[in-house]
């Protein structure tokens, strides 16, 4: 009975501190020290603890995660052995929502509150300040003495709570004396410190000798918040000592993540014998050079492409983890990943050849090298793939050198009859006619990832003479890509002729 007078003290709480300072500054990335706990509420023989958290889907805890109001309030309504049913009354809590039932039913028990505009702000972190203010009215205690923080002024609206907080060891500050009031708590601070005021102090060898291993990959046992969490996360019956558990009919299941690169909510990790690689430096995986940010365990293995766990192929640049079919740049390299995850090898798609690594060729070495050192002086990292076929096209417009020759393809010839020849004209010679032009323009394109680009030779101006462009089908609508007439009409500057639809370029073209 006691235990559920204190819960239900608990959650009545949440309904007039949910909704004040709802709002918090970005959380500090300094680690908090591990507070000593100095009193605790006494638990009961016999008791049942209920596991009040529970992982993603992706079956880790984000320790280092911001608590939010909807975590908090799902964790709140875990701690219910027969929470009572609810209907929606937020309107921005909809009803297939994963924290729907548990916001609706507090709610509906009218312990829990929103905000004046009818909205709970799922979303919204809880601050520490906060979250030890909603202890400290639940104990309906007050401060035998003061406490010193440097952050903390004496007329903080939640000085005393925080004092209480530190007095009874359910959170402490930062080994620099400082609290951090407004930073948003973390998920492993706000389990640790729920213990402490339940009086759930983990009992250390019994979870050693029934568990081999953490129930979460991102929670490692040598980790101070690790004997907490995982005290949070079973169910289990206490028989008590003075001043711990002795935890009895602990059921537990690993979570089966397997040994390899895993991609989880968009980011790179690596799990080796269950745990998340989390040593900050360089390593190599089955071949794989990669850099570990440390704690986190998010991992970075820029240009590279990655064998996952279980089988899929990740292809990484700049940060971004390409996983659907289609293109991908990596490290200046067009890929194509099928819709199975592997690498297209020693194949075509869409009259785009790929070698034996995966890569992008015209089939030319000459023309590979001469395009991808253009596009490595004129592109960066940073920019979309039109931002880089411009800086392409000026290169062009800036560049390359017009000379005549009369050694023009039909009318209408297939680009891949002309193109190679004109483009190792162009290298050869470093100038080059219309269709030495046109042919640069071409390759630059495939290499950056337009594989609708087409080389045409036809006619232009008044007088149709023979003429030779790149035409790039975009939603349905063809553009002209002209950068030899561009330079040759227009000397102030290029993209008169660069995208351009034909019903609106200066000079008429026929095909």
């Amino acid at each position: 009975m006691k235990r559920a007078f204190l819960i239900l003290l608990f959650i009545c709480a949440l309904a007039a501190l949910l909704a004040v300072h709802g709002f918090a500054a970005e959380p500090d990335p300094t680690e908090p020290t591990e507070p000593e706990p100095i009193e605790v509420i006494e638990a009961e023989d016999g008791e049942l603890h209920l596991a009040y958290i529970h992982g993603t889907a992706n079956g880790l805890f984000l320790p280092q995660a911001t608590m939010t109001r909807a975590e908090f309030a799902q964790m709140i309504w875990n701690l219910q052995s027969d929470p009572a049913a609810g209907v929606s009354v937020f309107s921005d809590v909809q009803s297939g929502a994963w924290y729907a039932p548990a916001v609706n039913s507090l709610a509906e028990m009218k312990v829990l509150g929103g905000y004046a505009d009818g909205t709970f702000r799922p979303m919204n972190p809880v601050t520490r300040a906060e979250y030890v203010r909603i202890l400290a009215v639940l104990s309906g205690r007050q401060p035998n003495e003061s406490c010193y923080y440097t952050d903390v002024s004496y007329d903080h609206w939640a000085y005393n709570e925080i004092c209480l907080a530190a007095q009874c060891g359910w959170m402490k500050g930062y080994e620099d004396y400082s609290f951090h009031p407004d930073a948003p708590i973390t998920r492993a601070e706000a389990v640790t410190a729920l213990n402490r005021y339940l009086g759930r102090i983990p009992d250390e060898t019994s979870i050693n000798v029934i568990l081999s291993a953490s129930l979460f990959p991102d929670v490692p046992m040598g980790s101070w918040y690790y004997y907490n969490v995982m005290e949070a996360a079973l169910d289990h019956t206490a028989a008590c000592t003075e001043r711990s558990e002795i935890i009895g009919a602990l059921p537990h299941s690993k979570t089966e993540l397997k040994d390899g690169f895993h991609v989880l909510n968009g980011k790179l990790y690596l799990i080796i014998d269950g745990y998340f690689v989390t040593e900050e430096g360089d390593g190599v995986y089955n071949g794989v050079t990669y850099h570990c940010a440390g704690e986190s365990g998010v991992c970075t293995a820029d240009g590279s492409s990655i064998t996952l766990w279980d089988g899929e192929i990740c292809l990484l640049y700049d940060g971004t983890i390409a996983k659907k079919a289609g293109l991908f740049e990596l490290d200046g390299d067009l890929y194509y990943r099928r819709a199975d995850g592997s690498l297209l090898t020693n194949g075509t798609w869409n009259s785009m050849r790929f070698d034996a690594e995966g890569k992008y060729t015209s089939g030319s070495r000459a023309i590979d090298s001469y395009v991808r050192d253009i596009i490595d002086e004129v592109t960066t990292a940073g920019m979309t793939q039109r931002e880089k076929l411009r800086a392409c096209y000026d290169y062009i417009y800036y560049h390359m050198e017009y000379q005549a020759n009369n050694d023009h393809p039909a009318l209408g010839a297939d680009a891949s009859l002309w193109t190679e020849q004109s483009m190792l004209r162009l290298i050869d010679r470093g100038k080059g006619n219309c269709y030495c032009f046109a042919s640069e323009m071409y390759y630059l394109a495939r290499q950056l990832g337009y594989y609708q680009a087409h080389a045409i030779s036809g006619r232009f101006g008044g007088l149709l003479r023979d003429h030779a462009w790149v035409e790039l089908p975009i939603d349905g609508v063809n553009y002209i890509l002209d950068p030899e007439v561009d330079s040759k009409y227009f000397p102030e500057g290029p993209g008169q002729l660069f995208l351009v639809r034909y019903s609106e370029a200066p000079f008429s073209y026929w095909k």
